[in-house]
């Protein structure tokens, strides 16, 4: 069946006949080995683990806003948007790729959760991320969950997962075009992933 797929991938959605496609990626909870032998080269992770931490006064001090489902979509068009200008004023030579992280992305991982939370929980989560600031200097998370024990046993190995990190700073990125007559290689966008 990997096989196949292979074959499928090298000309799947490439446009002129004998035109083979660019990349194709994908993820494993298999490991590395089992892929590598059907052609798809191993790259290290660049995902970032943070363990949970507690603050006294269970963080009340900080004034984030809470993101729903109907929140997400302008901010992964605005998201797109920025990411898509930033790639397009590269000017350093390279090819540059991205799965982009809009809204239809994000809602897969959601869909995801929601199947598995409502078959463990019967219920469905309602918080998908946070945002903190004042529009053009904002930040903001939108994550899924991961759940492979029970809830609040530190060994049960529950997973949040941050699927976009962006931080919003727009005269950051405008000095830096400046300056540099090119978009920031990774200066305003942060992204974790990618999707997990």
């Amino acid at each position: 069946m990997m096989r196949e797929l292979g074959q499928k991938l090298r000309t799947w959605q490439a446009g002129a006949k004998g035109k083979t496609c660019g990349f194709s990626a994908l993820w494993s909870d298999i490991g590395k080995l089992y892929y590598a032998g059907h052609g798809w080269h191993p790259f290290p992770s660049t995902h970032i683990e943070f363990p949970p931490v507690s603050f006294p006064g269970g963080g009340d001090s900080v004034s984030a806003q809470l993101l729903e489902s109907k929140d997400l979509q302008k901010l992964c068009e605005l998201d797109e948007s920025r990411i898509r200008r930033t790639l397009a004023q590269a000017r350093d030579g390279k090819t540059h790729v991205c799965i982009m992280p809009d809204h239809e992305h994000i809602q897969w991982h959601h869909v995801r959760e929601d199947f598995m939370c409502q078959k463990i929980f019967a219920k469905q989560p309602t918080v998908r991320g946070a945002t903190i600031g004042e529009q053009g200097h904002r930040v903001w998370a939108i994550w899924t969950r991961n759940f492979y024990g029970p809830v609040g046993k530190p060994s049960s190995g529950n997973t949040l997962h941050i699927l976009r990190l962006v931080i919003e700073d727009e005269a950051l990125e405008s000095e830096f075009s400046s300056k540099t007559g090119g978009a920031p290689s990774n200066g305003s966008l942060l992204d974790e992933q990618h999707q997990s």
